[in-house]
């Protein structure tokens, strides 16, 4: 592990790392690592950042969490089903109080104080989530591709955008065996959404996929 360099940003008082240690590609495979850490620059802090750059300055100052959000806890259930299910069991199931739909529910609500919002589900999520993965793997060539990959791979590096910033983020399923492209890495990331199919082009957009 190198040392990390940090350096003030315009006088504010805010440490921003500025060195990429790809040792931390290995530390990153602990979830908790990787979800806790501040060093490193993600696609949604990047989205954080512009869509309200006060609250991105709390967050760097320590003051702020983003409020977490029940499409992002549903769209990593999908994920650690479909890449990495022996973790399935870290999720919590709330139990069945009024309309299984709903997270508004004061027995939700109780449930919450008690556990984490990020790992939290309820029973309809969970089913929802379970039929989703199967829909998926069950697709021709699926199976294959994540057999001969390695899914979830963390990695650092530095933003394409010319600011230096330390960048991180999770592959899907980098596939570096794809026998009709030797030589290359072959990227596939599963996007799960709440939108229609034709309402999904704007999801690229509105959490820069692209980026």
């Amino acid at each position: 592990m190198i040392e990390k360099q940090y350096q003030e940003v315009f006088e504010l008082g805010i440490r921003v790392n500025t060195t990429v240690d790809k040792a931390d590609e290995i530390r990153f495979e602990s979830d908790d690592e990787y979800y806790g850490d501040k060093d490193y620059m993600s696609n949604s802090r990047f989205g954080n950042m512009e869509e309200n750059v006060h609250e991105f300055y709390q967050y760097l100052l320590g003051n702020h969490k983003y409020p977490s959000k029940q499409v992002y806890v549903f769209g990593r259930l999908v994920h650690t089903m479909v890449y990495e299910p022996e973790k399935v069991s870290s999720f919590l199931v709330a139990p069945k109080t009024g309309s299984e739909h709903s997270r508004k529910n004061a027995g939700w609500q109780e449930f919450l104080r008690e556990n984490p919002f990020d790992w939290s589900v309820t029973e309809y999520e969970m089913r929802l989530a379970q039929a989703i993965a199967d829909s998926y793997l069950s697709t021709d060539g699926i199976r294959d591709m994540i057999e001969r990959s390695e899914q979830e791979k963390a990695f650092v590096g530095v933003d394409p955008f010319g600011y230096g910033i330390p960048v991180k983020g999770k592959i899907d399923n980098p596939d570096r065996l794809d026998p009709d492209f030797p030589g290359s890495l072959v990227i596939s990331d599963l996007k799960p959404s709440g939108k229609t199919i034709d309402d999904f082009r704007w999801s690229i957009n509105s959490f820069n996929y692209l980026r």
